[in-house]
């Protein structure tokens, strides 16, 4: 198996979590077993930063940022957590940033306490979600509706336009293959009301699938 690569601006994230002592790395955990799924990092930062009061909020984000991304690594190599704890240490052991490196207590302790952080069950379910929600060949990322106007002339174009039309320029933008795309779609107003009732019946569908899950005591991990 290839060695474990940690991006460059995660690594900040691994030295302020070695950083904690262990007062604040049993709060961290505590709350991570007691906040819900959720898919977004900020949102889980912000869950955590609302409970915990010995970690500064700006190192909580950035510990959150290193250790979402090891959940999925663990997913995706079907690894356990001591394992990928191992991976760990060992890409620090090889930095060559003197903060990363650490003494032999200090590694078996980080690697104890990394174990624990990697191995909450609603981290990973939060985590996986996030991945299953982007395995799809293209994923919508935003959309915007330019409006305009377009004249019609009658037989003398020198003259006032006899009609006019509105046209909405609907731009998608989506994710392809790790690339943003977008593609431009023409509507009338007609095609706007028809867009909106599909939109406003996924809503609905939304809604009594919730209440469902509800109902079946099963976890909806929101998007938002």
């Amino acid at each position: 198996m290839a060695p474990l690569r940690i991006p460059k601006e995660n690594e900040v994230g691994l030295k302020k979590l070695a950083a904690l002592d262990d007062e604040s790395v049993r709060e961290l955990a505590s709350t991570l077993r007691e906040v819900s799924p959720v898919l977004s990092p900020t949102e889980l930062s912000s869950k955590v930063a609302s409970e915990v009061d010995t970690i500064p909020r700006r190192d909580i984000d950035d510990i959150v940022g290193v250790l979402l991304p090891l959940y999925l690594v663990r997913e995706a190599r079907e690894a356990s957590t001591p394992e990928i704890a191992e991976d760990v240490c060992q890409f620090m052991d090889q930095s060559d940033d003197n903060e990363l490196r650490l003494s032999s207590n200090d590694r078996a302790r980080f690697k104890t306490y990394l174990v624990e952080l990697l191995d909450v069950e609603t981290v990973r379910l939060g985590s996986k979600a996030l991945e299953m929600l982007f395995e799809n060949q293209r994923s919508f990322l935003s959309a915007r509706i330019v409006t305009e106007v377009r004249p019609i002339f009658g037989s003398h174009p020198e003259d006032t336009p006899a009609g006019a039309l509105i046209v909405h320029m609907l731009k998608i933008t989506y994710r392809e293959e790790g690339q943003n795309k977008e593609f431009f779609v023409a509507l009338d107003t007609t095609d706007v009301d028809k867009l909106g009732n599909v939109l406003d019946r996924a809503d609905k569908k939304a809604e009594s699938l919730k209440a469902f899950l509800d109902r079946s005591r099963v976890s909806y991990i929101d998007p938002e």
